[in-house]
């Protein structure tokens, strides 16, 4: 049996593809594995980003906290969630990203249930930290690592792709969980988003998204040779190690 080497991987025989795949004959997996970070990014983003006015808006109103408290800890979200992605994406780096999804999935949902129950308001610098990082392991840096691995000559349009779900997320999670919010409660509609982050999330990456189209026996792009006049997509280009220091400037 001879070895197939493909980059950094040598193996005796290609990891199969997710059963999905057959669903897109004839389609090349990464515009698969697109689609699938648009569908995760349609709950991570939706609920990790744009239902922060919404449960600002519940915690205001029918816990009666002023807005300056539970603004405080929105800030204490985003701060958190920059500091934690920057830690998130050495791991993905050298673990990948699917773990870390799932993580996230699961942190983000253990929150939500938290803050729908919330009878104080210190305990929301607990859990919005908490959910924070699970919104930057399961959002937009493992997001990104799947498709810079999977496309490099088409990367721009599969990152477009990707990111469709980012907006669909906004514009269908907002209204609905306002109207679970104002109808059933806070409690109820953290509850709702919290299933939605499990019931889409664990699926998507169990059972769509890989990593790396390498140990399947594939190359990024499907093998589509690259414009020859682009230095920039040129192997030693993509593949060029940053130190953090370069990364800053």
């Amino acid at each position: 049996m001879v070895p197939i080497a493909l980059g950094s991987f040598a193996l005796l025989m290609p990891l199969p593809l997710p059963p999905v795949h057959r669903l897109f004959p004839g389609v090349f997996y990464g515009w698969v594995v697109a689609l699938g970070v648009s569908v995760l990014s349609f709950v991570t983003v939706g609920v990790g980003f744009y239902g922060l006015p919404v449960l600002l808006v519940g915690l205001v109103e029918l816990r009666g906290w002023s807005p300056a408290a539970v603004a405080g800890a929105t800030s204490l979200y985003f701060v958190v969630a920059a500091v934690a992605g920057s830690l998130v994406g050495r791991g993905v780096d050298r673990f990948g990203a699917r773990g870390f999804v799932v993580a996230g999935a699961l942190l983000m949902a253990a929150a939500l249930l938290g803050i729908g129950r919330v009878s104080e308001v210190g305990e929301l610098y607990l859990l919005y930290p908490l959910m924070a990082t699970g919104f930057a392991m399961s959002a937009g840096v493992p997001s990104s690592a799947f498709i810079t691995r999977w496309f490099v000559a088409r990367r721009a349009l599969a990152m477009s792709i990707s990111q469709t779900g980012v907006s669909v997320g906004g514009i269908v999670l907002v209204p609905l969980s306002t109207w679970i919010l104002l109808g059933e409660g806070l409690g109820a509609a953290t509850g709702l988003l919290a299933v939605l982050v499990l019931a889409v999330a664990l699926p998507v990456v169990g059972l769509v998204l890989r990593f790396d189209p390498r140990p399947y026996g594939l190359l990024p792009d499907g093998g589509r040779e690259l414009p020859p006049d682009n230095p920039l997509l040129r192997p030693e280009v993509q593949q060029r190690p940053w130190r953090t220091g370069e990364a800053l400037r």
